[in-house]
């Protein structure tokens, strides 16, 4: 998330789990709305029950490409729902669908999370992308788009952002 300014921004954390990402964004900043959305009730259970008593956290309970959102996002975050093979669908299939779908909801960016295939070990269970197929697939959305490869050797992070103009001069 360093690309982006939280402050005063609405937030949407696909595949939230429990609602660890709040962590972060709370020391960030205080002044945020933020929205999770993951499949597994039991995340959700707790994630709301962490949050009770915050009114702007909220969880739903859904898959993110069949919900229907009725707002936009500022930022739209997914750390972790790539990491794992699809049984009925190809991955990248979904990280395209997902990529589609969030842009189309963020108003400023995305930040999404991947394993990279650019590393001597891989499970089984787990998809590693490729870092170049990842961000052959940004450019569709924009010029504007950072792809970071620092923070673990095993993990990169791509960020999209919808404002891609610039100066001529």
């Amino acid at each position: 998330l360093d690309s982006f300014n939280l402050q005063g921004k609405s937030i949407l954390d696909i595949g939230c789990g429990f609602g660890d990402a709040l962590k972060l964004i709370k020391h960030r900043t205080s002044n945020f709305e933020f929205t999770g959305i993951d499949v597994v009730p039991e995340f959700i259970a707790e994630a709301n029950q962490a949050n009770v008593d915050d009114p702007n956290i909220h969880f739903i309970c859904d898959d993110f490409l069949s919900h229907s959102f009725t707002n936009q996002f500022d930022i739209i975050v997914a750390s972790g729902p790539f990491n794992f093979k699809l049984q009925d669908q190809d991955n990248l299939e979904f990280v395209d669908a997902c990529m589609h779908k969030a842009m189309s909801l963020a108003r400023e960016g995305i930040a999404f999370d991947f394993l990279s295939n650019q590393v001597d070990f891989e499970y089984d269970h787990t998809f590693h992308s490729d870092p170049c197929i990842i961000l052959a697939m940004a450019y569709q959305y924009s010029r504007n788009v950072v792809l970071r490869n620092d923070y673990m050797p095993f993990e990169f992070s791509l960020n999209i952002m919808k404002n891609d103009t610039f100066s001529t001069e």
